[in-house]
């Protein structure tokens, strides 16, 4: 491999121009797969996944299919009239007759379903006979657990969603407000005091009401529209939800019975379809593609900030060409278990890129925009908590190596591939992204830089992982409402016509599993020639070191962090992936 070197320190220059030509013939931008989004057409050879991500997909997948024949068994006890859709063996036959791929392809079948059917619960007790040989979820304990649900909003797979809230609407007054407060055991606080206070924070989510919604095989499926908004009344500033405005106008507290819980799985359903399309899908998978294309078009693979990247963009191409090919295709698992159509769910994902802003959507700018920077006002928030000791150290360790090869402004403004990458990021003609600087100083590179390795390690992590955990169980997290605005209906019966069918919430529970499970890489182990593109010569190992030393004091911090609140692990940076690969 080429020592690591800026363009006009390169040996052999023609050579260099001449494969930088050739990358930018064989990778194309192709905007008609997420209509006018820059992806690529296929996945590259040299960008197909290796044989150790191969293992850890196929190891969930089986664990998956395993629970899968063992739920049909169960549920056929417990309803003697339950098909039974799967049988393991057909995966060993597979096998033996087609080979690996073969065998690989009906364990897809197996997770996906295949037949959903219309089957609905009687009781909780049906979601948890979903979960046989894997473990049932924590989130089946606090299903009902108001404080749990708030949780969600700053521990969740959605922490980007809530914000202070200065002046909530006119449809939620004080006498709403203090029913609220009085009916979750909270000290009584009127609406001016607490908004004097910042102790007023909300989940807007009233925009989904201009969507279509989807149907499945029992009719039509409900997206709901609400308004959430929380207070930290308490003395500890304790998130809690008070009032659920919903689409029809009507607020809805905790004084109310089981229409609150109704309403909370509503606004789950919100919170899953703002998740799915726009932060996970949209602000981290599809943003980083056109970053990505346009490294490998416009850096040298000798270049130090190609060099440093590449690790970080493993695996993209591939899991993106899956996720827009199968996934989130028509009759795929986006398709199924959301309530939008598919189609809706595109054009969601869509707009949310378009609007995306590389530089409104830094970690400290966002948290300041929200307005939920300051720890002495909110001060549970663990996404913003260890997000800023990751990005710290991550900054530090690009700056470092920046560094290397960088002496000032000028040799950046020098750069002249640098400046080409900068350029095609936010060309019409190249990612499309709006917000990023094209002259840059070297603090300016370092900021830039620092962004796109925490957004394609610490933050996807962050958005991605709790999957695993709280959307897994259907009744915690449903992902969209199978019966009309049932809150005026008291009783439990309500609530299970909202949840899922059986058959979707073991789809819902498999691909959470799935995707919330398979961590290839770790954070900070940067691959060296053979193995990957990072060059770890000298002048790298000390900052590298250094790296490594940070990353196992926060390792340590959070670890502490977690034995004084509900363990927050998916910041973790042993459990934190360099790229977006899942």
């Amino acid at each position: 491999m080429t020592k690591t070197c800026l363009p006009h320190d390169d040996a052999a220059p023609s050579a260099r121009r001449r494969a930088l030509d050739d990358a930018r013939a064989a990778l194309r931008y192709d905007y008609t797969r997420f209509s006018g989004i820059a992806m690529l057409p296929g996945v590259p050879t040299w960008a197909e996944p290796g044989v150790a991500w191969l293992a850890e997909v196929a190891e969930r997948l089986v664990e998956v299919a395993v629970n899968a024949t063992a739920v049909d068994g169960e549920l056929s006890r417990m309803h003697p009239d339950h098909p039974d859709h799967h049988t393991f063996r057909e995966l060993f036959q597979a096998a033996g007759q087609g080979g690996a791929r073969a065998a690989f392809e009906l364990l897809v079948e197996i997770v996906e379903g295949s037949d959903e059917g219309t089957e609905r619960a009687t009781s909780l007790a049906d979601f948890d006979a979903l979960f046989v040989t894997l473990p049932l979820p924590a989130a089946a304990a606090t299903v009902r657990d108001d404080r749990a649900f708030a949780r969600l909003r700053v521990a969740g797979p959605n922490p980007m969603t809530l914000r202070h809230e200065p002046a909530p609407p006119d449809a939620i007054d004080d006498a709403t407000f203090g029913r609220a407060l009085a009916a979750l055991g909270a000290p009584p606080m009127s609406l001016a005091e607490a908004g004097r206070g910042r102790r007023l924070y909300a989940c807007d989510y009233r925009s989904l009401g201009a969507l279509a919604a989807g149907t499945w095989a029992g009719g039509r499926k409900e997206l709901p529209a609400p308004y959430v908004l929380f207070a930290t009344v308490t003395e500890s500033r304790e998130l809690l939800p008070t009032v659920i405005l919903l689409d029809a106008g009507r607020a809805v507290t905790a004084a109310d019975g089981a229409a609150w819980t109704v309403a909370k799985s509503l606004a789950n359903v919100a919170d899953g379809t703002v998740h799915q399309a726009v932060v996970h899908l949209a602000h981290t998978h599809l943003v980083l593609e056109p970053m990505a294309i346009a490294l490998h078009r416009q850096l040298g693979a000798a270049h130090p900030v190609h060099q440093l990247l590449a690790p970080h963009f493993e695996g993209t191409f591939f899991i993106n060409d899956a996720a827009e090919a199968r996934l989130a295709a028509p009759g795929g698992g986006v398709d199924r278990l959301l309530a939008p159509p598919i189609a809706t769910s595109r054009a969601v994902a869509v707009d949310a890129v378009q609007q995306w802003d590389f530089a409104a959507s830094m970690l400290e700018r966002n948290l300041r925009d929200r307005g939920v920077d300051d720890a002495g006002a909110l001060p549970d928030f663990p996404y913003r908590d260890d997000a800023r000791l990751i990005h710290g150290a991550l900054r530090d360790w690009v700056e470092a190596y920046l560094r290397l090869w960088y002496a000032d402004d000028a040799a950046v403004a020098g750069d002249e591939e640098l400046v080409a990458w900068l350029a095609e990021l936010g060309a019409p003609d190249g990612g499309r992204l709006q917000g990023v600087p094209h002259g840059v100083g070297l603090a300016g590179l370092v900021e830039l830089v620092t962004h796109v390795v925490f957004t394609a390690s610490a933050h996807h992590a962050a958005v991605n992982f709790p999957q695993g955990a709280a959307m897994v169980h259907a009744p915690a997290f449903p992902l969209s409402a199978y019966a009309p605005d049932r809150v005026a209906t008291t009783g439990e019966d309500a609530w299970l016509e909202t949840l899922p069918p059986l058959g979707l919430a073991q789809l819902q529970g498999a691909l959470g599993h799935l995707l919330g499970g398979v961590r290839h890489t770790r954070l900070g182990e940067y691959p060296v020639p053979p193995l990957g593109h990072f060059v770890q010569d000298a002048r790298t190992a000390a900052p590298l070191a250094a790296l490594a030393t940070r990353l196992e004091a926060i390792e340590r911090t959070i670890h502490a962090r977690n034995t004084a609140r509900v363990p927050y692990p998916y910041l973790l940076p042993s459990l934190i992936p360099m790229s977006t690969n899942i």
